[in-house]
């Protein structure tokens, strides 16, 4: 067949130290594991027929005699993913040999992916070997599959989480969906927590100090409660706002804070060009458990545990709000299990999974701000970006025409939803983005 020249191998000119026969796999993935098989991908004790195997395995002594190895040392790295079984005959047919195998076979394994629509790739993992459970706080941590806690109705002008989902498909039981991240490594494993413009502290009454020769800006209007709260909910009127840049972004979203934002559990709607490759809206989800140093989106990264196998945390929101026309909006609520301690999140009614308490110290007693608002972020010295909070329109041109928060509520201790008594109202420019804030009592608005 050919040979490999001794020129380029100079540790191999007296002759080689090791000599290693078995199988590999390849994947890049934070928090998982892959179902691609090694061999044919059943276990080694299934044996001829159905097991990969060597045989007649041997290597050349110095004097060019071929022998049987006399000792062999058997690497798994994933025991419960990858086996190899060890056996001699002296019939002449196999020798030293062994049977392996890898993943496809085992339960324990199990990452499959089931659906493409639009190049848009959704994997179901094992719900316990999602990325949370890669987090070293969450070692010991007992998986809560529901809340204790009733479910409430859908909205008047729901939107529906869409993409990559339809009502017909879902993944096994006991596993989530999460889509599957190609070709932006931007957003793979720890990259995401320290990036430059991935999130900025909020600012309380709309105060933030500005500091001369920061090409950075983040601008929020935003109404918040200063009760101490043990969850929110809100409807949130959902559109398609203009990004100028690819790196800006734009979101309408809840927040929970804990502490002087030491913590924070936020839910919302976005466009987010740089994170998910597209100015289209998709839900997301952002914590923090150290104010802002460090913070993670959806499942980027060990943190929130998904239990709904039907809907990715960062689907695409179908319809969009028309200027002028049909209004569509989500339900959003965050509330603390009574019971557990577990932050739990619910889209539509439905539950999503929770943010786990270990990770959130100045959450444990409640929170201590409920915030509700539109975020935009930019880069750029000089000059003000174009980029839309919310419909892109001030407030006073009301309803199918400027975006909306309704039914606006805090859980009480009594875990008991009220309405907001005291509202601040922050807009860190008001000749951009405004707030209109108002009440009504005919149940549909609040």
């Amino acid at each position: 067949m050919g040979y490999w020249p001794k020129e380029l191998f100079p540790y191999l000119l007296e002759g080689a130290n090791y000599v290693h026969f078995g199988g590999e796999i390849y994947y890049r993935r934070v928090g998982s594991h892959t179902s691609t098989q090694m061999g044919s991908g059943h276990f080694a004790e299934e044996g001829f027929k159905k097991a990969s195997f060597f045989k007649n395995v041997q290597f050349i002594d110095d004097s060019y005699v071929y022998r049987t190895p006399a000792h062999v040392d058997v690497g798994e790295e994933v025991k419960k993913c990858y086996e190899v079984k060890v056996g001699r005959k002296t019939d002449g047919l196999w020798g030293q040999f062994f049977f392996f195998r890898g993943a496809g076979g085992s339960d324990q394994c199990t990452w499959l992916d089931i659906h493409k629509i639009d190049n848009h790739s959704i994997d179901c993992i094992d719900i316990y070997q999602q990325p949370a459970f890669q987090h070293p706080s969450l070692v010991n941590h007992t998986l809560q599959l529901k809340p204790n806690y009733p479910i409430r109705p859908l909205n008047y002008y729901a939107s529906k989480v869409s993409l990559p989902w339809s009502s017909s498909q879902s993944c096994p039981k006991g596993s989530i969906p999460i889509e599957r991240i190609q070709g932006n490594d931007l957003f793979t494993n720890n990259n995401l927590v320290n990036h430059t413009f991935h999130k900025h502290p909020h600012h309380f009454l709309g105060q933030r100090e500005m500091q001369q020769g920061n090409d950075e800006e983040v601008h929020e209007c935003y109404s918040s409660s200063p009760d101490k709260t043990y969850g929110l909910k809100a409807t949130l009127n959902v559109w398609n706002p203009k990004v100028e840049k690819q790196h800006e972004f734009s979101v309408s979203q809840v927040w929970l804070i804990g502490g002087e934002q030491m913590n924070t559990l936020e839910a919302g709607w976005a466009v987010f060009p740089t994170m998910y490759g597209t100015t289209e809206t998709r839900f997301f989800i952002y914590w923090t458990p150290d104010q802002y140093k460090t913070g993670c989106y959806n499942l980027r990264c060990p943190g929130f545990v998904q239990t709904n196998p039907h809907t990715t945390l960062d689907s695409y929101l179908l319809p969009i709000s028309v200027y002028g026309g049909p209004q569509y909006a989500i339900d959003v609520e965050i509330f603390k299990d009574k019971i557990t301690g577990n932050w739990w999140l619910r889209l539509q009614g439905v539950d999503m999974g929770y943010w786990p308490k270990e990770l959130f110290p100045y959450l444990l007693e409640g929170a201590n701000y409920a915030h509700f608002g539109g975020e935009i972020y930019y880069r750029r010295v000089g000059s003000h970006t174009s980029t839309q909070m919310g419909g892109g329109h001030f407030a006073e041109e009301g309803f199918k025409k400027a975006s909306f928060f309704k039914n606006v509520q805090f859980l009480d201790d009594s875990y008991v939803y009220q309405t907001l008594v005291h509202v601040d109202v922050g807009e860190e420019v008001k000749k951009c983005y405004d707030v209109k804030v108002g009440r009504k009592t005919d149940g549909l608005w609040g």
